[in-house]
């Protein structure tokens, strides 16, 4: 599991664990959670015999990618799915196979997965015994139609969507995430190859302290600090100025790790980094709307735009 998955469900980890009835998916205050309000008094009818696409342990997180790109078919839990005709309904690492339905709304609007959610969180419980964690409709980009990118996208707190987003002209990522990706060939957004799952930037001077990572300790770490062979993904310094992620993030500093990401869930949180106060135009709901100011982070080489 990448380090910016791992980032977004530390924030607001949903446990897949075993309840004794199915439960409706939490409702974020701004997300792309279905409307319920209108939705009609009958539950809507579960496709015809769903397929259940793995049986592997549920508590843990979203399956990682499979070794080589599958063209038609995505990963679903340990099996697949058809792409283009089924939606993956996630939970934890398993995953049931059911038909894809047409999008409420258009894509992004409030509501537009309100179908394919209420038919998703049905048979993830029903197949699985545990609630649904996410959906996907890819796996890799060239599951897509041109001009599009397999994002990965912020679905409701702790859960993630997996879906084709038509890319912008200006070459900036549409994707909350990071664009999914098995293989560099098919990585669709400029300048990027697949790094442990997503298309990133290669960064080769990575900043790490006084020195550069590389040979027997390739890793940046904050804990412990310094260049080592390995660490928890998410003590892993990934990016030390806005200029190592693509286009559309920013580096943020995140408690002992640092990532590119796009979607800022917490800015108090997830503090990007700075060079001066001029950096931080973000302000503060915890200190009276206060500017964010440029400290010395927990990452003692790097300095964060921070509230009072």
């Amino acid at each position: 599991m990448s380090a910016i998955r791992r980032v977004a469900l530390a924030l607001s980890a949903l446990a897949c664990t075993p309840a004794p009835a199915p439960v409706p998916a939490p409702v974020p205050a701004a997300t792309s959670r279905p409307d319920v309000s209108d939705a009609a008094a009958a539950e809507p009818p579960l496709p015809p015999s769903p397929v259940d696409a793995g049986a592997a342990d549920a508590d843990a997180g979203p399956p990682n990618a499979p070794a080589r790109s599958t063209p038609g078919s995505f990963r679903c839990g340990p099996g697949t799915c058809a792409t283009g005709t089924q939606t993956c309904c996630g939970a934890g690492t398993r995953g049931v196979c059911v038909p894809s339905v047409p999008n409420d709304a258009p894509q992004g609007k409030m509501g537009y997965l309100k179908t394919q959610w209420e038919i998703c969180d049905k048979a993830a419980f029903e197949q699985t015994g545990y609630s649904m964690s996410h959906i996907d409709r890819c796996d890799e980009s060239i599951d897509c139609g041109k001009g599009e990118a397999c994002c990965d996208q912020f679905l409701f707190s702790g859960g993630t969507l997996g879906e084709c987003t038509r890319l912008p002209a200006n070459g900036t990522t549409p994707c909350d995430f990071g664009e999914r990706c098995i293989e560099s060939a098919t990585c669709r957004l400029p300048g990027t190859e697949c790094i442990e799952g997503y298309c990133k930037k290669r960064v080769t001077q990575l900043r790490c302290g006084e020195a550069e990572c590389s040979g027997a300790t390739p890793v940046c770490c904050a804990d412990p600090l310094g260049c080592q062979a390995e660490c928890q993904s998410f003590k892993r310094v990934l990016c030390t100025k806005h200029a190592d992620c693509v286009s559309g993030q920013k580096c943020a500093v995140f408690g002992y790790g640092a990532a590119c990401l796009r979607l800022m869930q917490d800015p108090e949180s997830q503090q990007l980094v700075c060079q001066n106060d001029g950096d931080c135009t973000l302000r503060c709901a915890s200190a009276g709307g206060k500017r964010q100011r440029c400290r010395v982070s927990e990452i003692p080489w790097l300095e964060s735009c921070q509230c009072p």
